[in-house]
């Protein structure tokens, strides 16, 4: 009976052991991305098809959906995402953060597809008469960008439409684009 207590005790410390070592391993992972992500963090960016304000880029956006146009330039591209936003989110404490920047922009990709489609279903061939904004925050600040969440109610020819697929506009240095399309 003393040697079935051995075995297990034996068996449990091993079970143990190799549990630890994968903890370390994923540690060290993760400190590793987030190394490479705060290395990544620049002072200045420049972003392409910008907005001068967070309203202007929603709009801007909003139009190309109604149009039927998903590929817009007014949505963070997949370099704007893994070279500004994904370094920009280090210690923010979100789940991309802890993704290597291809991880991330894969899930990021997904959730993007399925807003736009939404919003596609919303406005498609509507015109937009006016849009109202409300903020559910002033602002987050993301190392060198601040981030801007916004709930959108748009007037279209055939109704108003409450939009909540937009999830981050990024701002940077008066540099407004939306980044983040989810449902």
């Amino acid at each position: 009976m003393k040697t079935i207590y051995i075995i297990l005790f034996l068996v449990l410390l091993l079970s143990s052991c190799k549990k630890s070592q994968a903890n370390s391993s994923y540690d060290e992972k993760i400190i590793k991305i987030q190394e490479y992500y705060k290395s990544q963090i620049k002072e200045s960016y420049e972003i392409a098809n910008s907005s001068s304000s967070r309203e202007e880029a929603v709009l801007k956006l909003l139009n190309d959906i109604s149009k039927g146009k998903l590929d817009s330039p007014y949505i963070c591209s997949e370099q704007e995402t893994k070279e500004i936003l994904l370094p920009n989110t280090y210690n923010t404490g979100t789940i991309t953060s802890l993704q290597e920047p291809e991880e991330a922009w894969n899930l990021m990709k997904i959730r993007r597809e399925i807003g736009l489609e939404q919003l596609k279903k919303l406005l498609f061939n509507k015109k937009i008469i006016s849009v109202d904004f409300k903020w559910k925050t002033e602002r987050r600040d993301l190392n060198s960008l601040k981030g801007h969440t916004p709930i959108v109610f748009v007037r279209t020819n055939q109704g108003e439409i409450q939009v909540e697929e937009i999830k981050l506009i990024i701002e940077h240095n008066g540099q407004f684009k939306v980044c983040i399309v989810s449902k």
